[in-house]
């Protein structure tokens, strides 16, 4: 279990030239990733990458928002909605509500990996103890943190990442603020 300033992610150009993500964590080699976390800023309207055989998760950090039409269905994420899951080869076409939107993704091979992300709202400080598979907290807004004993005062978009089963950190809301818990395990058989 380790704690990741936002600063120290490293960015990757989209796949379809019109963009960067900053990466926070990544299974596997960057072109056949097992998995993969990450946040985007999506700066203006456009199509989303293909990624036959993934699976995606995505859920909107900063902004008004955005609306996608995947495989033609319409759909609002919106900041304070909940996150979004769509197979990475359909077809995705974002249109940016009253600007710039920040985004969290996650995406797992799906022959085999599966993955859930939930938003937590604390308002109290709390323990948080590693579920099975591999956890990666993202913080949407400023928490203290303490990880085996060390204080860390998290900022929007920094990370806790490689939880494992069983381990524990406690944290602290410093004020209103979102926290994303993200878990990726074996795909069931």
């Amino acid at each position: 279990m380790r704690f990741v300033p936002s600063a120290e992610f490293r960015a990757m150009p989209w796949k379809n030239g019109l963009g960067v993500t900053r990466e926070v964590a990544l299974g596997g080699d960057a072109a056949t990733f097992d998995w993969r976390v990450s946040i985007a800023t999506v700066g203006a309207s456009g199509p989303f990458s293909a990624f036959p055989g993934i699976d995606r998760t995505i859920a909107v950090l900063k902004g008004e928002g955005m609306l996608l039409n995947v495989d033609g269905a319409r759909h609002e994420l919106l900041a304070a909605g909940e996150p979004f899951s769509f197979a990475g080869e359909a077809k995705v076409h974002a249109d940016c509500i009253g600007g710039e939107t920040t985004d969290l993704n996650i995406m797992t091979r799906r022959a085999s990996f599966a993955h859930v992300m939930t938003r937590r709202r604390p308002a109290e400080p709390f323990t948080f103890t590693g579920p099975a598979g591999l956890t990666f907290l993202i913080c949407n807004g400023p928490f203290r943190l303490e990880i085996a004993g060390k204080d860390h005062a998290a900022q929007p978009l920094d990370a806790v990442c490689d939880i494992a089963e069983g381990d524990r950190l406690r944290i602290e809301p410093q004020g209103q603020a979102d926290l994303f818990q993200i878990t990726v395990g074996q795909a069931p058989h």
